[in-house]
């Protein structure tokens, strides 16, 4: 596993989150969907429901909870998702990886590497973490926050995405004859 250069520092900030806000389970390094063409922002981290797991931290006293239940013979980050284990806290995430998988070999291997780890883009700026104010994710204001977007949004019928798609693809299907 690589590591970025500021993940010591992210870690130690987020870890003050961690403590003082208990509707967070977890701040993971790792973004699923943090493949080059879907990130942009190395300062934007998340609230999410789904554990990604690579490179992860949680407190010592929700560790004391779950380690006499690990599990020995499944997935354990399968396992953490069940909202039976994490009853229905949350994980902070990264836009852009603080970890890199290069395991081409082993687990990962194959095209599942090639197609989804491999082009997962690695935190490469240094931030500052220290200085910034992580506030905005404790529960409250993370969700006045996500609503306020939402009331901002623009509506979309996907309807009309799907015609509209539908006759794009005719037009180059036709000049493709």
């Amino acid at each position: 596993m690589e590591i970025a250069p500021d993940f010591f520092d992210y870690f130690e900030a987020a870890a003050k989150l961690l403590d003082t806000d208990k509707s967070i389970m977890a701040v993971s390094s790792w973004n699923d969907n943090g493949q080059k063409q879907f990130v942009y922002d190395p300062k934007a981290l998340y609230r999410s429901d789904f554990f990604p797991g690579l490179g992860w931290m949680l407190t010592k006293s929700t560790w004391m909870e779950l380690s006499p239940k690990w599990p020995k013979f499944t997935y354990w980050d399968d396992w953490v998702r069940l909202k039976e284990v994490h009853g229905g806290r949350q994980f902070i995430r990264p836009e852009v990886c603080r970890t890199y998988n290069f395991g081409e070999h082993g687990s990962s291997m194959g095209q599942f590497f090639d197609q989804y780890l491999k082009p997962i883009k690695l935190n490469n700026a240094h931030i500052d973490w220290n200085s910034e104010d992580l506030s905005y994710l404790t529960e409250v204001r993370f969700n006045l926050l996500l609503r306020e977007k939402v009331d901002v949004s623009i509506r979309v019928c996907l309807m009309l995405v799907l015609v509209t798609l539908g006759q794009v693809l005719d037009q180059i299907w036709e000049r493709c004859r």
